[in-house]
């Protein structure tokens, strides 16, 4: 045996359509012979392996019957109407798809290389070359894969093409000139020594160092290693020569006629005819599978039956191909289709002589559901007119005689799918289903078959459903019981198609609703079954008892009748622990037991008791039998020391005349006088005493005092000269009049008042909102009005894009423009925030007034929390706003408003000098005209135009918010970012 190692020294195909060979389809083209990564070769034939895969012809849609009992669950298929499923596919042409796929991959890659219309660009890589799978040669992108062994796995006719294999060369292969040979020369007094030779034109082969030259042409492997070992005999005594195969030569060959991919091809020595058929995608659609020509020397050699291998996998006219040989596709011989029940559906090609037997054969036979006694030929009398013959296609003689012509139709028609020996019986049988009829089946039989009826059966009938003659059903009503003692009037005998209905007795007739319902006090209510027999007591243990909290002495059974009404009867549970047959009653269907609570069969209040007021714990508390009101207030944690010794015990469910019972418990008493029983639903009171003070009164005193921080009240009626004596009295520098005192919002109003407030703030918000839009509405009938009245085209707007080029807008532009500016001119009203509608806590007092007369109406009476500030005396005035040089200037009794104006530079152009305000240093905002004198910190406003006028559009808003502020610093910053 004589190993090789061969690839394809070209690398190249010649043809126009060389496309059958794209490194990335190769894979493809091995499906079935390449086994996957990862997995065992897949052991056979690869030939017969593809056969088997490809050619599976697409079946003829089946046309189902109207479905009844007497048609199989799945029934087979009917015969298709003629010409329904279109052209039938070429038998034998799917075979070729994966070669004419990788060659359609390969064209396309060329018509994209020239930049043809309609075909996506080549996508080229970096250095400008094409894809490696899309190159000319094949080589470049398989010869990473390493050569294909088809010692492990089978090798495809495409692979053998264009990668290296390793295999068995053929015995009868002849050496010839482009053979690369690899020769090796070994004796018992030399190494072994190895040289690549390869055959010369002239035949021959010369080892260099030795020079022996040896013709082999002609010669096959085995051979040309005697010869040489005879003539190495007289150089090296006792030599051992091994010739071996490295490369086979390459031969150029041509396929042509009605090919898939027509050229000529540079194939390796050891191709054979059906390899380069397959590797250039067998014939195209307009040429034959079973006359291909083998051409050698301009003659032909012999005529290829491709048929043949595609259905009997007979190989044995295949041949190794010569240079020069050409191999021709003629035109298709006559074409017959074959439909309907046979293996393989398609369209076949018959050679002249071939008969319908023929065509039948290469379908792979007729199907067992076929009616092989009524073949259909669609044919032609030639030269006449078209026929129609019927064919019994099971005396072979027949078939044999029927001639085919191109065009003509075979249909094989299917049996009918339904079953001519069938019976059913359902219903309360154990096996109920379809049986085959048997002669002489009987009703006994087919229940016996079907293992015999169910349980709840009703023997008492059973129908036979039978189809009379006319495809309507009769129905046979027989007594079952009967016909399963064979009594011929019952136990009829069956006909085919006949379908025994054996009913449930629930079926049949009427077995009541077998249970009773037990609700209430018991383990597990719900509803049970009603056994025979069953009375109250089986139905308690069924739900588990009843509970302790049941009422034992009455229960009421309800039973339901057919109108649904119901009728009750009342029972003592007690008696039927006891078995008592006069409470123990028998149950019917449908009963309801209803067992009761205890409480649910009296009144029965609520056993707590509530305690509200002047104690530690206050809410509901359990009430128990005996127990008393200091029991309660034991439990509360006993009294506040607010409590002011008076208890009220208010009664529930008595008389609405009647008083409730009033109860002293003085702080240092032992218990409370009297000490009444505690009754179910009392409401038990606990007053408060209003001449204890809970905690201390605190007031802060800050500023100029001269022990400033918190002073404790010595009682409720202590006013803001008390708080300013416990600090100490005022300091030498302090300033009365400046002074500010603050109080607890919460302190100055009412809840009441406080969600009033927040109501008419919404109310007031809804009427500015409508006012707005009247005055939106008013002014827009305004500026109509004024266009109406102004000359032509002094109304149009400038376009807001571009108002240099004088152009109106369109209509729509227009209108949102006037909208826009009627809006603008009219102010929307401000809505107040929750904050600015709540009292700052901020109290305006007259401390001067205070102080010189003490207890009088200006010295307020503190509460706990409050604060006084009391400020030194300031010795300027500040002057801001539109002045030439805003700054602080010292305080003169003697100066007015102007003089201090004087002091900074006098008025700026832009100054409202009518607007002029005054900001007090103990808050407030006061207009220049209604101030007497400048007190010292005193802050004189000087707003521009603008900024009066946005304080005198938001006045209320100013002062709301100056009102807030209780520091001078603050006010002077906020005013001086105004200004800005």
């Amino acid at each position: 045996m004589v190993r090789l190692s061969m690839r394809n020294p070209v690398q190249m195909l010649r043809a126009p359509a060389v496309a059958a060979l794209l490194a990335s389809g190769l894979a493809a083209l091995g499906q079935g012979a390449q086994p996957a990564p990862g997995q065992e070769p897949r052991p056979g034939n690869p030939v017969a392996d593809a056969v088997r895969d490809r050619l599976a012809a697409p079946a003829i849609s089946p046309q189902q019957p109207p479905k009844d009992y007497r048609s199989e669950t799945d029934p087979s298929a009917q015969r298709e109407p003629r010409g329904g499923a279109g052209q039938l596919p070429l038998f034998g042409h799917s075979f070729f798809d994966p070669a004419r796929a990788v060659i359609e991959q390969r064209r396309a890659f060329y018509r994209a290389s020239r930049g043809e219309p309609g075909v996506p660009p080549v996508v080229r890589a970096a250095n400008g070359a094409a894809p490696a799978a899309a190159q000319a040669a094949p080589a470049p992108a398989t010869a990473a894969q390493g050569p294909a062994s088809a010692y492990e796995a089978p090798v495809d006719p495409i692979t053998m093409l264009y990668r290296n294999i390793l295999g068995t060369v053929p015995a009868n292969y002849q050496l010839a000139p482009g053979d690369q040979i690899l020769v090796g020369v070994s004796s018992p007094t030399m190494e072994l020594r190895e040289w690549t030779v390869t055959v010369d034109p002239r035949g021959s082969i010369q080892l260099p160092e030795i020079g022996t030259r040896l013709t082999v042409a002609g010669l096959t492997a085995e051979q040309a290693e005697r010869a040489l070992r005879t003539r190495l005999a007289a150089v090296f005594r006792n030599a051992e020569v091994t010739l071996t195969l490295r490369e086979l030569r390459t031969i150029s060959v041509t396929v042509s006629g009605n090919s898939f991919a027509p050229g000529t091809y540079e194939v390796p020595a050891i191709t054979t005819v059906q390899n380069l058929i397959y590797a250039t995608g067998g014939p195209a659609s307009g040429g034959t599978l079973r006359r291909i020509e083998v051409r050698r020397g301009g003659a032909l050699l012999t005529t290829v039956d491709y048929y043949r291998f595609l259905i009997t996998g007979d190989a044995a006219r295949d041949m190794r191909l010569q240079p020069g040989d050409v191999i021709y596709f003629p035109g298709p011989s006559s074409r017959v289709e074959v439909r309907g029940e046979v293996a393989t559906p398609a369209a076949y090609e018959l050679l002249p002589g071939e008969t319908l037997a023929d065509a039948l054969r290469y379908a792979g036979g007729l199907k067992a559901a076929s009616v092989a006694q009524r073949v259909l030929v669609s044919t032609f009398r030639p030269g006449a007119a078209r026929m129609l013959r019927d064919v019994d296609a099971t005396d072979p003689r027949v078939a044999s005689g029927i001639p085919m012509h191109d065009g003509d139709t075979v249909e094989v028609f299917s049996v009918r799918s339904t079953l001519a020996n069938k019976v059913t019986v359902e219903g309360a049988v154990d096996q109920p289903a379809e049986y085959e009829l048997l002669p002489g089946m009987t009703v006994a039989d087919l229940v016996e078959r079907a293992r015999g009826l169910l349980s709840d059966a009703y023997p008492a009938r059973a129908d036979v459903f039978r189809y009379n003659p006319d495809n309507t059903l009769a129905r046979l009503t027989i007594d079952l019981e009967k016909a399963l003692k064979r009594d011929p009037a019952h136990n009829l005998a069956l006909a085919r198609w006949d379908r025994l209905k054996v009913y449930t007795r629930a079926e049949i007739q009427w077995s009541g609703r077998r249970s009773v319902t037990i609700t209430g006090p018991v383990q597990r209510p719900g509803i049970y079954y009603r056994s025979d027999n069953m009375r109250v007591k089986d139905l308690l243990v069924d739900a588990g008892g009843t509970l302790p909290e049941a009422h034992m002495e009455r229960a009421e059974l309800l039973h339901q009748r057919p109108d649904g009404t119901f009728a009750f009867q009342q029972i003592n549970l007690a008696e039927v622990v006891k078995e008592n047959p006069a409470h123990n009653l028998l149950l019917e269907d449908r009963d309801l037991l209803a067992v009761y609570r205890a409480d649910e069969t009296r009144f029965s209040p609520e056993r707590f008791v509530t305690l509200v007021g002047e104690s530690v714990s206050t809410g509901k508390f359990p009430r128990g039998e005996g127990m008393r009101l200091s029991h309660l207030l034991q439990m509360a944690g006993g009294l506040r020391p607010t409590a002011a010794g008076r208890i009220v015990v208010a009664r529930a469910r008595v008389d609405r005349t009647a008083a409730p019972v009033e109860v002293s418990y003085p702080p240092n008493a032992p218990g409370p006088s009297p000490d009444p029983l505690l009754e179910d639903g009392d409401i038990i009171t606990v007053q408060a005493s209003g001449d204890i003070r809970v905690t201390p009164y605190v007031v802060e005193v800050v500023g100029a005092v001269k022990r400033p921080g918190p002073v404790v009240l010595k009682g409720p009626e202590a006013r803001i000269t008390d708080a300013i004596r416990e600090a100490g009295g005022l300091q030498d520098d302090a300033y009365p009049l400046g002074a500010e005192f603050y109080r607890s919002p919460a302190l100055l109003v009412t809840p009441t008042q406080r969600d009033m407030t927040a109501e008419i703030g919404q109310l007031f918000d809804i009427l500015n909102e409508s006012e707005y839009g009247r005055k939106v509405g008013k002014a827009m009938v305004e500026r109509l009005r004024s266009r109406a009245s102004s000359p032509p085209g002094a109304g149009l707007l400038l376009n807001p894009l571009n108002p240099a080029t004088g152009l109106a807008a369109d209509a729509a532009q227009q209108a949102a423009a006037t909208i826009g500016q009627d809006a603008s001119l009219v102010s929307p009203p401000r809505k107040l925030t929750p904050a600015q509608m709540a009292p700052s806590g901020s109290v305006a007092v007259n401390f001067p007034a205070a102080l010189a007369k003490p207890g009088s109406r200006d010295d307020l009476v503190l509460a706990d929390g409050d604060v006084i500030r009391i400020p030194t005396r300031p010795t300027t005035v500040q002057v801001v706003g539109a002045v030439v040089a805003p700054r602080a200037v010292l305080y003169d009794p003697r100066h007015r408003a102007q003089d201090y104006v004087d002091r900074t530079g006098g008025f700026t152009q832009d100054a409202a000098r009518d607007r002029i305000v005054v900001i007090r240093l103990g808050g407030g905002m006061l207009p220049l005209q209604r101030v007497r004198s400048i007190e010292p910190g005193d802050i004189i406003l000087v707003p521009t135009r603008v900024l009066a006028e946005r304080i005198h559009n938001r006045s209320a808003e100013v002062a709301n918010l100056f009102a807030h502020l209780t520091s001078s610093a603050i006010v002077f910053k906020i005013l001086t970012g105004l200004l800005d």
